[in-house]
């Protein structure tokens, strides 16, 4: 999949295995999973821009909101500016061994990502999800896991 809006879609409980993809150049994200949709997404390699592509617009590689889980394992992330994986607040997928190059997220369009996302999501969604992780990096991964995995917003 390449220069799409959003390269894969998973909603409304599915659980599907995504395999084996390249994802190029997603404008705004390479796999939207939202609505309790539990993908599996293993061995992909998500490919933001590069300066040979001129197109400094690549969004993110993988956006979860609104309760999805599922696995996001043994992917490979290379060339983006934003973050390359998102995780709302009330999301919980297992993070593994995923790969990282040449990630240098640039604030000022990562700014710029989250303020689309608040323009462009309902406002119902915020008071759920009211903030959000970014993995950009092996380490982060690592930090992150467990802290994803079983964070649940107090009541």
């Amino acid at each position: 999949m390449k220069n799409c809006d959003v390269g894969v879609y998973v909603g409304q409980n599915s659980s599907p295995v995504l395999k084996d993809n390249e994802i190029k150049s997603s404008f705004f994200t390479g796999v939207f999973a939202e609505c309790e949709s539990k993908p599996n997404l293993v061995q992909n390699q998500f490919i933001g821009s590069s300066n040979y592509d001129k197109q400094s617009k690549a969004g993110l590689g993988i956006l979860l909101i609104s309760q999805s889980c599922g696995l996001i394992g043994k992917n490979f992330f290379q060339d983006y500016e934003v973050s390359p994986i998102m995780v709302f607040s009330t999301c919980h997928p297992l993070l593994k061994d995923n790969s990282f190059m040449n990630i240098q997220v640039d604030e000022e369009k990562q700014k710029s990502v989250e303020k689309q996302m608040l323009e462009q999501f309902q406002a119902d969604l915020f008071k759920k999800d009211e903030y959000f992780y970014i993995v950009e990096s092996e380490i982060t991964e690592r930090e992150l896991q467990e802290v994803i995995l079983t964070h649940k917003k107090s009541q």
